[in-house]
């Protein structure tokens, strides 16, 4: 049936190097270990093997297609990851402005303005099923680290009003009221509010919801989906037993109840980048 209904995984990518990439980048020349330095090369010749460029026909039937098109071609984590991942990329674009291929971060970084403009906010990966859930929102930073390296104030001015936009998902759909000492604090936290498990672990979902109460199973696939919008999935940290601790297994996530103090330290990092830009820009009144 899989054969003769659907194509191939990876069927809606076509092959494509950066043109940008080059043998000798800066950061290898101050390298003097002979050891380090081979392994530093063969991560840089990797960049030649992660790239992914979208067919014609994602954008022509896109409604045929599980991946949002993007104008521009991307750097994938790679293995069974083909698309694009959300807090992935940060690290990947960190990478790419070592080894010098500003064009290509430039045209991940639009790629996630266009995502951004379209959906208002850049979901956990590059699939439909990924829109109700985002990932640790470093976007902002990104940007930060290519204006670091480029100086390229024409692309801030473009795209300063999406980098606000981004942030403010966060702060209007992941806040949460916190109480202490007499005093009130608004915080972010993680949260996926949809039905069901995720689309793209249904059977493991299904099989750990066995042990979940069928009334509750709602309630447990929300946070399964919760904790995958950290990118720490999964991990002890969002456990919260009967007993108040930590200790349990996957049947015991409480993503929800939990209010994270590095979120918050990254939504604070935007909030500081965010007024730097418009400072730059010369408009802060509108910080």
């Amino acid at each position: 049936f899989l054969k003769e209904n659907f194509e191939p995984a990876g069927s809606e990518f076509e092959e494509w190097q950066p043109s940008d990439w080059h043998e000798s980048p800066e950061f290898l020349k101050k390298i003097n270990d002979r050891a380090l330095k081979k392994w530093a090369e063969e991560l840089h010749l990797l960049w030649k093997y992660l790239g992914r460029k979208m067919k014609d026909d994602v954008y022509i039937n896109s409604h045929l297609y599980s991946i949002i098109p993007v104008p521009n071609p991307v750097i994938v984590p790679g293995g069974r990851f083909r698309e694009f991942y959300y807090w992935d990329s940060y690290w990947i674009v960190h990478g790419l402005l070592l080894s010098e291929m500003y064009d290509t971060v430039k045209g991940m970084l639009n790629n996630f303005v266009s995502i951004v403009d379209r959906y208002g906010l850049i979901p956990n990966g590059g699939r439909i099923y990924y829109l109700m859930r985002s990932q640790p929102p470093l976007f902002i930073p990104m940007v930060d680290s290519y204006l670091e390296y480029t100086n390229d104030t024409e692309f801030l001015e473009q795209n300063i009003k999406i980098l606000e936009k981004e942030f403010l998902f966060w702060i209007r759909n992941r806040k949460v009221e916190v109480s202490k000492n007499g005093r009130n604090y608004t915080l972010c936290r993680y949260q996926d509010s949809s039905y069901g498990p995720r689309p793209e672990s249904y059977r493991e979902d299904i099989e750990t919801a066995r042990y979940i109460k069928e009334e509750d199973r709602d309630i447990f696939y929300s946070e399964l989906k919760s904790a995958a919008e950290s990118g720490w999935d999964f991990s002890t940290r969002w456990f919260i037993n009967d007993k108040g601790t930590n200790q349990g297994n996957l049947t015991d996530i409480n993503v929800k109840s939990i209010v994270p103090v590095d979120l918050n330290a990254i939504i604070y990092w935007n909030a500081k980048l965010l007024s730097k830009f418009f400072k730059i820009l010369n408009r802060q009144k509108e910080v």
